[in-house]
């Protein structure tokens, strides 16, 4: 990870797994609340932490329903989508998810993973006719409150019919 002094010249907060935990706890995309199938998407995936613990939260699943380990690298595969400005950070995103999956007994390659891709989320989702279940991740400012006073994080849920249904705020 790179130094903070760093991280603050090129404007990259990294959010640390405890937050990521929380708010996709928030979001409710919890082993055993029926994830397998709902789509996701990290806007600005960075070096995966978020997609690290999607993937893990998918996989945990499949295998507590007995999804076989074919369709589960299936769902891997088709559910989860992110976007990274970055291309050496979205590649980092791609190996975190082949790292998760592997611990599940999952093979899967970086370039499987076609719904991770570099790019400007903005300009890529105003051209989309994408629709997903649950948008997940967190800005910058709002990891650095949380880091330093722990107060509120964000999380965003769409619908396949509308790009923005509602939003949940934890304290």
């Amino acid at each position: 990870m790179p130094s903070r002094k760093t991280q603050k010249i090129h404007g990259v907060v990294y959010t640390p797994p405890d937050i990521v935990d929380m708010v996709l706890d928030v979001a409710g995309y919890t082993v055993g609340s029926g994830i397998v199938g709902k789509t996701v998407l990290e806007p600005s995936c960075g070096d995966g932490t978020f997609l690290r613990a999607i993937t893990d939260r998918l996989l945990t699943e499949c295998s507590d329903t007995n999804v076989s380990l074919t369709d589960a690298r299936d769902h891997l595969i088709s559910d989860i989508h992110a976007i990274e400005l970055d291309a050496s950070e979205c590649d980092k995103a791609r190996r975190a998810m082949c790292d998760a999956a592997e611990r599940h007994g999952i093979d899967v390659a970086p370039s499987d993973l076609v719904n991770i891709v570099c790019g400007d989320a903005v300009e890529l989702l105003q051209s989309s006719t994408d629709r997903f279940d649950l948008v997940v991740g967190i800005n910058g400012k709002e990891i650095l409150e949380l880091g330093i006073r722990r107060t509120s994080a964000y999380t965003t849920s769409t619908c396949r019919r509308c790009r923005v249904s509602g939003g949940a705020r934890a304290a």
